[in-house]
């Protein structure tokens, strides 16, 4: 049986790795709430910022192609990958 810390441990990284492998090309946060399915947009929001701060992805502010205004977009951080 798998102590409750592990079992924390291992969602956090499941998490992380579906998100880095749903960055294949630069997405939103809404695009990636779509293409993962049932994790929330904190929890999405939160995986980002820590895999931010770890360098590995880039975030970018674009101007929209469907509304108004600007949209945040996440991206792999090729250089940090090799």
């Amino acid at each position: 049986m798998i102590c409750p810390h592990c079992n924390k441990l291992i969602r956090r990284t499941n998490y992380r790795l579906l998100i880095l492998k749903e960055l294949s090309k630069p997405r939103t946060v809404t695009e990636l709430r779509e293409l993962t399915g049932s994790i929330s947009f904190g929890t999405i929001a939160y995986h980002l910022k820590t895999l931010q701060e770890e360098g590995f992805i880039i975030r970018e502010e674009r101007k929209s192609k469907t509304r108004k205004g600007k949209e945040i977009v996440y991206m792999l951080n090729e250089v940090k990958l090799r």
